[in-house]
């Protein structure tokens, strides 16, 4: 009888890790821009070969939340002339002229995590843009939560924490086990209302499930599980991949 091989799955699957975040780094190194201590919005390729175009305050915010997360410091694979401290400082130095909410929320969730000392700046601005009742999207409202949830010995408000997670899970829909694109009292267009994409499953599910972790509130937590297994288990298609929209109301 003919032998099996027998993989090990385990390892596989960390070569495959190891193999992507290697690729992640090196990106990451030819995004960065030293002049402005911020990422760019991306590389383009061109006949001219490839060049950077543009730069971004949320990415280089997500990128200092993976960075932070980080067992190794990554940092001198990547800054020539700073660490994640340095360029988050950067961010915290005009984020009270921001007026994008999801920018300051992930400004914030960044301090956080790395444990900045001016982080309080970033909770300032994300108070006067009104996370509980302002006009912004429920992707926006999950990443305030998060921020406020993550390092609650670096930021803390547990009054605007718990307002923001009411909205999120007095907006949620029972019947479709999904959120809208819109939280209630925020829906600019009547025409897209009721369309929610993967992120507005996605990101609150994450911010939801680090609110629980810091409260203990079942309510939070039953509401992140049951999305999760409306979406894994109902709503997933035959070859592991989600659509992008779906309709909140079913």
């Amino acid at each position: 009888m003919k032998e099996l091989a027998v993989y090990d799955t385990t390892a596989m699957l960390r070569t495959t890790i190891d193999g992507m975040r290697g690729i992640a780094i090196r990106a990451l190194r030819r995004m960065y821009l030293p002049n402005r201590k911020m990422f760019c919005w991306c590389i383009r390729r061109g006949v001219e070969g490839d060049r950077v175009e543009g730069e971004s305050r949320r990415y280089t915010a997500i990128t200092l939340t993976g960075l932070a997360a980080q067992q190794n410091n990554v940092d001198e694979q990547i800054f020539t002339d700073a660490t994640s401290h340095d360029v988050c400082g950067r961010l915290l130095s005009d984020v009270d002229e921001v007026t994008n909410m999801g920018d300051v929320s992930l400004t914030l969730w960044a301090a956080g995590m790395l444990g900045h000392g001016e982080a309080k700046k970033a909770l300032n601005r994300l108070r006067t843009l009104d996370p509980v009742n302002g006009q912004h999207p429920t992707v926006e409202v999950a990443w305030a939560l998060t921020a406020m949830s993550i390092a609650p010995e670096v930021v803390s408000d547990t009054r605007l924490a718990d307002a923001i997670a009411e909205r999120l899970l007095n907006s949620y829909s029972e019947k479709a086990s999904l959120f809208p694109h819109w939280p209630k009292g925020a829906a600019p267009s009547g025409l897209r209302a009721h369309v929610t994409c993967f992120a507005d499953w996605v990101y609150p599910v994450q911010a939801l499930s680090h609110y629980h972790r810091l409260t203990g509130n079942a309510r939070a937590i039953e509401t992140a599980r049951a999305a999760a297994k409306r979406m894994c288990n109902e709503l997933q298609g035959p070859a592991g991949q989600w659509w992008w929209h779906f309709d909140a109301r079913t």
